[in-house]
């Protein structure tokens, strides 16, 4: 029973929605089999987790039933119609919630009942709500052609005066804008998508689009313009212009999408950073400065947190730009927003704040930083041992450095079936390069001249710069 649909279900309801969904169960309009209400309190009994092994069906009958001899028919009935009400409520918690579906539905039901003065009493509401919206993305496009059609079959079935077929052509622009914009966002998904998985899409229609909407009215659409330009960019993402003409328009606009359809957008400017601006050049910046906008826009948070991977990414480019100040007002403004799901959350804090206190050159603040992570995560592992080494390097602490060097190579080893191949190649050229200009004397020509080669030969190298700044520093 436990590992049945309906506790599933149940279990993730929060708080409030199992208690709401109990005020469902027991209302009379929805349920009037008291049977259900006392399963439904059964079942709860057993929250938050649900995974008592004494959650059986077996139990639940003798609950319900003390004096009756266990049918397990009877009991499965009861747990399907649960279900069912279940779903019901779902329905209604997510109708309800949708000011537009409402709205739609309420205008379909006067449209069907010839209800004249409520259909133009509920449309003339409905349009204002929507065009009060703060979005203007795909969703406010598709609630504009459902009123304009639902519009255009109320008055095309009673109006004489051929305002019905002006409606038409209304409801088919309305219609095309919804289209095109929808279209374009789901060429950009599958676009996105196929550089990570193994499938060839039928882009049907993207050529078509491509050469159609900039000479269009619809180009003039800010949402439409956006996806357009973001499909191009996913098309041709060595192109600089491609990246700052999507980035441009972001900034503008990014009030017209939510926050996950920004997020998705800015994912595009990311991935294309790489291929428009090379490392040597500004691409550090590029992404600092995507990163400031993104924060300032408030469009990077979800639900007012930022995940753990991004919190870090941005103390890392901050830092990398010698932005320390500013790196440590982020820092103290975001202590408490990393995700709270994410359990390691303080690790991620300690460790970012360690490199903080490592580019202010407080190395010992650093380690005792560093001492206090908890971490399990692998990645934070590699990174905490990258930190400390380079502090013992700083600091002269050779004979520990030698004992990290050795433990780190044995770690990379002995977890090399869990870590990405690329990731422990790149650490084991970190450990090693290091290790080399550890042990070179100050002055040694030749010996230095071989360790610079070998770092300007390995492409994807940890702490590149840093170790680039010491070999500098022997010559």
């Amino acid at each position: 029973m436990k590992d049945g649909k309906l506790i599933k279900m149940i279990a993730v309801f929060s708080n409030l929605e199992q208690k709401q969904f109990r005020e469902f169960v027991n209302a009379p309009f929805f349920n009037k089999n008291q049977n259900l209400i006392i399963l439904y309190d059964y079942i709860q009994s057993y929250s938050p987790n649900f995974e008592h092994h004494d959650l059986t069906f077996n139990n639940a009958f003798q609950y319900l039933f003390p004096k009756k001899v266990y049918k397990k028919s009877v009991i499965v009935k009861l747990n399907s119609k649960l279900l069912k009400l279940a779903e019901q409520f779902i329905n209604y918690q997510v109708t309800s919630n949708d000011a537009a579906q409402t709205n739609l539905n309420l205008l379909r039901f006067y449209n069907r009942r010839k209800l004249s003065n409520f259909f133009n009493y509920r449309y003339k509401k409905s349009i204002k709500q929507i065009n009060n919206q703060v979005y203007r993305n795909a969703d406010h496009l598709k609630h504009l052609f459902e009123y304009e059609y639902e519009r255009s079959n109320f008055l095309g079935i009673r109006a004489e005066d051929g305002t019905g077929d002006i409606l038409f052509q209304q409801t088919a622009d309305s219609l095309d804008t919804f289209y095109i914009c929808k279209k374009l966002e789901q060429l950009c998904q599958m676009k996105n998508r196929q550089r990570s998985v193994n499938y060839v899409y039928d882009f049907t229609l993207m050529t078509e689009l491509l050469q159609f909407v900039p000479n269009s009215i619809y180009y003039q659409i800010p949402t439409i313009s956006i996806w357009y330009h973001a499909l191009i960019l996913l098309n041709e993402p060595t192109k600089a212009k491609n990246y700052y003409k999507l980035r441009e328009l972001l900034e503008k606009h990014s009030k017209l999408f939510t926050i996950a359809e920004n997020n998705v957008l800015y994912t595009y400017l990311y991935n294309a950073l790489r291929s428009s601006h090379p490392i040597n050049g500004n691409y550090y910046k590029e992404l600092f400065q995507l990163y400031e906008i993104q924060l300032k826009n408030k469009i990077i948070y979800v639900n007012g947190y930022l995940h753990p991977i991004i919190f870090r990414n941005i103390v890392s480019v901050g830092l990398k730009l010698e932005k320390n100040a500013w790196v440590k007002s982020f820092l103290e403004e975001h202590q408490h927003k990393i995700t709270p799901e994410y359990e390691e959350r303080e690790d991620m804090y300690s460790l970012c704040y360690a490199m903080w206190c490592f580019a202010e050159q407080r190395y010992e603040e650093t380690l005792d930083e560093l001492n206090q992570l908890k971490y399990d995560n692998i990645n934070t592992k590699m990174e905490e041992r990258r930190i400390r080494l380079k502090v013992y390097y700083e600091l002269e602490y050779f004979d520990l450095l030698d004992d990290l060097v050795n433990s780190f190579r044995k770690f990379l080893t002995k977890n090399k079936s869990k870590i990405n191949e690329f990731h422990v190649e790149a650490n084991r050229h970190f450990v090693n390069v290091l290790f080399a200009i550890a042990y070179t004397r100050k002055g040694d020509k030749e010996r230095i001249e071989k360790i610079t080669a070998k770092l300007q030969e390995i492409t994807v190298l940890p702490e590149k710069d840093w170790l680039l700044q010491k070999i500098k520093k022997l010559k």
